[in-house]
């Protein structure tokens, strides 16, 4: 994550301390790590984070969906030449094998086109004459 998602994502965090605190007693554990949860501490159900994100990016103009959203953000960095281990990592995925399995084709794409850039720095066309031999 960067610095500005680690950063709403502490605030966050610490107003949750705060609304878990007003509950008392009733509240549920202040102590969880979850990051969905209603103002009591208790967890929010999958589907309604689900729901509510959707209608979230509907609202902007993008039909996606969270899971989507994951998939984007590992095509994306894997399109700009990321590392392949780097990606695999950041997504949970057991080896660099099953990232490569969902993703090989955009690692074929990304890698032609380092290949073209690469390529792009050579100047061609120059005719490169011998320098004589004495």
């Amino acid at each position: 994550l960067d610095s500005v998602v680690r950063e709403v994502l502490t605030a966050w965090a610490a107003t949750q301390v705060t609304e878990k605190a007003m509950w008392g007693s009733a509240g549920h554990d202040a102590a969880n790590p979850w990051i969905f949860t209603r103002e009591d501490g208790q967890l929010l159900h999958p589907d309604r984070v689900t729901k509510v994100s959707s209608r979230l990016l509907r609202r902007h103009g993008l039909e996606s969906t969270l899971h989507g959203l994951r998939h984007f953000w590992a095509a994306a960095l894997i399109s700009s030449g990321a590392d392949i281990s780097a990606v695999s990592k950041a997504m949970g995925h057991a080896s660099i094998a099953v990232t490569s399995d969902i993703y090989g084709s955009l690692f074929d794409k990304a890698q032609a086109e380092m290949s073209a850039r690469g390529a792009a720095l050579i100047p061609r066309g120059v005719q490169v004459v011998p320098e004589p031999t004495l």
